[in-house]
C-alpha cells in the first residue's frame, strides 16, 4: 500500500512510525516544507530559562532519522495539489522541480500557523512569532543579547505567558548582563490565561509575573507598530520596544483542501471520526489540522497541543493501513499544564466559567467546588510539602465532573490524568469520592485531596 503523509511534524512523524514500526509490506512517503522535522516548540522556552544544555535538544528525530526507518522524504517541498479522484498529491521542491506522487491512503499532518493580527506595521523584521525553529532561532538572537533593552509579548494565553516566564528566568540568571531589560505582556483581557484557568488561578500567576518583573498591560489592545516595529501602539499609549514576540494563537493550516472535505465551522480543521478519518474515506488527518471529539461536551473542537497530536498520529496510521479496525480515539479533554516559577497549575476539561457559558445553552445548571490542604501529612519533619488547590466542575444535579484544576507548589500534576480518565469516563463526584487511593505518609495523606473535594461537592459544598 502507498501511503502519503503530507507534513513531518509530531503528528505525521507519529503516524509514518506506527506505520513502519508495526506493519510491513507499505511504502510511506512524507512531503515537508521546512528544512527541519520534529521541532518542539516548548522547548525554545527551556533553551530560554536556562534548563536544557544544547539547543540540539529541541529536536528528536532528523531527516535522516526518518530515511533510515523507510520513509521516502520529499523536504522542502510544498504540496500545491491533491487530487481525490486520480489519488496523486503533487508538490514543488525548492528547486521548483515537480513531484508528482500517487497515494491508496493520504495522511494530513499540515499542522497550523501562527495567526497573524493584520495590524500596521507588523511585518517588521522586530516583530516575531514563536512557532517554528527558524522563529525561535530569531528570538534567541534578540533574547541574548545585552543591547535588547524592552521585549514586548503580545497574547496572554499559554504561549505568551510561558514566554514572559521564561525571559524572566533569563533575566534573573544573567542579571548583570541583563539588568535594564524590561519585559512587557499585553493582553486585550483583564488578566492572563482567560481560557484555560479560573480567575483564582490566573491572579495568583500574574502576581507572580509581576513579581519576577514582568510588566503586565492587561486590557490593552494593540493598534500598530511604529518606527520600523521599534514603537507598539495600543489604545492606552505607545511603548519604546526592540522586540516584540506575537503570541495570539495558531490557525489551522487546511486550505489544500478546502471546499472539498469538510471542515468544522470556526476554526476550519478538517472533521475527523475515531479513527482520524475525514469525509473521504482514503484521507486522514491528524494533529493541529484535525478535530478533536469533546468528551465533556459532546462536541468536536479544535484542540492544538502536542499530546493531541502525537496520540491523532498513532491511530491514524493504524487505521490507514487497517481499514479502521484497529485503534479508535476515545475523545479528549484537552489537558494542559504551565509552571510558573515553580507554582504549577494544571487542568483539564471545562473552566468553571467556561462550563457556565457551554451548558447554559442547554439549560444545564453548573457548580464548583475548591478544597485546599497539604499534600502529605503535617506531622512530617524535615520533609517536602505543600498546600495544593483543587477546584472540581460539575453539572448541580447529577454530579457529572466537567473540569478540574490542581494548584500547588509541589508537583502533582500527574493527579491530573486520573481526572482527566474521570471525566472520559462521565464519572460523578459520587463515583469519585471512593476512587481507591494508595496510602503513604511519605506521599500523602490517608483521604486524597482529590477525594476530599469530591467529597465536598457531592455533598454540596
Amino acid at each position: 500500500m502507498e501511503i502519503v503523509i503530507v507534513g513531518a511534524n509530531h503528528a505525521g512523524i507519529s503516524a509514518a512510525m506506527t506505520i513502519l514500526g508495526h506493519y510491513t509490506g507499505h511504502n510511506v512517503t512524507m512531503f515537508e516544507m521546512d528544512d527541519n522535522v520534529s521541532f518542539v516548540g516548548a522547548d525554545a522556552l527551556l533553551r530560554l530559562a536556562g534548563k536544557i544544555d544544547s539547543e540540539s535538544s529541541m529536536w528528536y528525530s532528523s531527516p535522516e532519522k526518518l530515511q533510515s526507518k523507510g520513509v521516502k522524504l520529499h523536504m522542502q517541498t510544498e504540496v500545491t495539489a491533491v487530487d481525490l479522484k486520480a489519488k496523486t498529491v503533487t508538490g514543488t521542491a525548492k528547486s521548483c522541480e515537480s513531484v508528482v506522487k500517487h497515494y491508496d491512503k493520504l495522511i494530513l499532518a499540515t499542522g497550523s500557523s501562527a495567526r497573524k493580527l493584520g495590524v500596521t506595521g507588523a511585518d517588521a523584521e522586530n516583530v516575531l512569532t514563536l512557532k517554528t525553529a527558524h522563529d525561535a532561532k530569531k528570538l534567541f538572537k534578540y533574547a541574548d543579547s545585552p543591547a535588547t533593552r524592552a521585549i514586548a509579548i503580545v497574547g496572554t494565553g499559554h504561549i505568551g505567558v510561558e514566554l514572559a516566564i521564561a525571559l524572566s528566568i533569563q533575566k534573573q540568571k544573567s542579571a548583570d548582563k541583563f539588568e535594564n531589560r524590561k519585559i512587557m505582556l499585553f493582553g486585550r483581557s483583564a488578566r492572563s490565561l482567560k481560557e484555560h484557568v479560573d480567575d483564582i488561578f490566573a491572579t495568583k500567576i500574574d502576581d507572580l509575573l509581576t513579581e519576577n518583573g514582568v510588566e503586565l498591560h492587561y486590557g490593552e489592545n494593540l493598534v500598530a507598530f511604529q518606527d520600523d516595529g521599534k514603537t507598539l501602539v495600543t489604545d492606552s499609549g505607545k511603548y519604546a520596544v526592540d522586540v516584540t514576540v506575537i503570541s495570539a494563537g495558531f490557525v489551522a493550516n487546511s486550505e489544500l483542501l478546502a471546499g472539498e472535505i469538510q471542515r468544522l465551522e470556526g476554526s476550519n480543521v478538517y472533521i475527523v471520526n475515531s479513527a482520524q478519518q475525514t469525509s473521504n474515506a482514503d484521507v486522514y488527518a491528524v494533529g493541529d489540522v484535525a478535530s478533536s471529539y469533546m468528551n465533556v461536551t459532546g462536541e468536536n473542537a479544535s484542540i492544538q497541543l502536542g499530546s493531541y497530536a502525537t496520540r491523532s498520529g498513532i491511530i491514524a496510521g493504524h487505521n490507514a493501513v487497517t481499514d479502521n479496525k484497529y485503534a479508535k480515539s476515545i475523545g479528549t479533554q484537552g489537558s494542559s499544564s504551565i509552571n510558573a516559577y515553580g507554582f504549577i497549575v494544571s487542568t483539564t476539561g471545562l473552566t468553571f466559567g467556561a462550563a457556565q457559558a457551554t451548558f447554559s445553552k442547554r439549560n444545564i445548571e453548573v457548580s464548583k467546588t475548591d478544597f485546599t490542604a497539604l499534600v502529605k501529612p503535617k506531622y512530617l519533619v524535615g520533609d517536602e510539602n505543600a498546600e495544593v488547590t483543587v477546584r472540581l466542575v460539575f453539572e448541580t444535579e447529577s454530579k457529572r465532573l466537567l473540569g478540574a484544576c490542581i494548584a500547588s507548589t509541589y508537583d502533582i500534576s500527574s493527579a491530573l490524568h486520573m481526572l482527566s480518565l474521570a471525566i472520559n469516563q462521565n464519572m460523578t463526584l459520587y463515583d469519585l469520592r471512593y476512587v481507591d487511593m494508595f496510602f503513604s505518609p511519605w506521599q500523602n495523606q490517608v483521604y486524597n485531596f482529590v477525594l476530599r473535594a469530591a467529597a465536598r461537592g457531592a455533598e454540596g459544598k
